[in-house]
């Protein structure tokens, strides 16, 4: 059974003045389906960076990576995942249910379906509540409070 994520000697360094930074050194790793898999780490170990290289938001200075058995420019052109960024990022003139539902509008999903197929997930995460309101018009994410 082929392998949803392979990753071998997946290195990824930034220049820093006259120094390189390595952030993810010779990661190697397999997901197959099925497999539930958590990337644990404290601050600042490369986690991001890793799901970055693995999005094709960023690419790797060294070493092989493959998303469904192709490259993750391909996967990521074949719209084959989704990716989600750490920071809220929801249009304040859209309500929630209208951010959500975004990506199958580009995607050019039928207006129907994306209300009949997020509700059950809304739901199921509690934000069912919010999704005729408009997320704060600061940004941030609906229900959260910014210091």
């Amino acid at each position: 059974m082929q392998a949803l994520l392979s990753a071998q000697n997946l290195t990824k360094a930034y220049r820093s003045g006259l120094h390189d930074l390595v952030v993810l050194k010779e990661v190697s790793l397999e997901v197959r389906p099925g497999e539930t898999c958590a990337i644990v780490g404290p601050s600042g170990s490369g986690k991001t960076t890793l799901l970055r290289v693995i999005a094709d938001l960023e690419q790797p200075t060294s070493g092989t990576i493959r998303v469904n058995g192709i490259s993750p420019e391909a996967a990521r052109m074949g719209r084959q995942y989704g990716y989600v960024f750490q920071a809220p990022a929801l249009f304040p003139w859209r309500t929630v249910e209208r951010n959500v539902t975004l990506p199958l509008e580009v995607m050019g999903v039928p207006a129907q379906t994306p209300w009949s197929v997020l509700k059950d997930h809304l739901r199921y995460g509690g934000a069912i509540i919010f999704v005729h309101i408009a997320p704060p018009a600061e940004g941030g994410a609906v229900g959260t409070t910014r210091a």
